[in-house]
C-alpha cells in the first residue's frame, strides 16, 4: 500500500504540436489523394483537428489514418516532418501500403 502512495506519475514527453502538425501536413501531401493536400490542419495541446471540407468520407477516413500515424511515429526529440516515414506508413486498417 505504500508503495501506491509514494509512487510517482510517469512523465509522458510528446513531440509539441509544430511538429505534429509539420508531419500530419508532410503525410497528407505525399498521399496520392490531391484533395486531401489541402486540408487545413491544426494542433492543440496534441489534438489533431482537420478541415474537411468537399472530401469525401472515403477520403477524411484517409487522413485520419495518415494524421494518425504520423502522430504514432513522432518521437519527442523529433525535430520535424520525415516525408521518408510518411511515405513508408502502412493503412492502419489492412496494414497495407497506401
Amino acid at each position: 500500500m505504500n508503495a501506491v502512495k509514494n509512487a510517482k506519475p510517469a512523465v509522458v514527453i510528446d513531440p509539441s504540436d509544430a511538429i505534429l502538425k509539420a508531419r500530419v501536413e508532410a503525410a497528407l501531401k505525399l498521399d496520392r489523394d490531391r484533395r486531401l493536400k489541402d486540408l487545413k490542419v491544426g494542433v492543440n495541446h496534441g489534438v489533431i483537428q482537420m478541415d474537411a471540407t468537399g472530401v469525401t468520407l472515403t477520403g477524411r477516413l484517409r487522413a485520419i489514418q495518415l494524421a494518425w500515424d504520423a502522430a504514432e511515429n513522432a518521437d519527442p526529440g523529433d525535430s520535424g516532418p520525415s516525408p521518408a516515414a510518411a511515405a513508408n506508413s502502412t493503412n492502419g486498417i489492412t496494414g497495407e501500403k497506401p
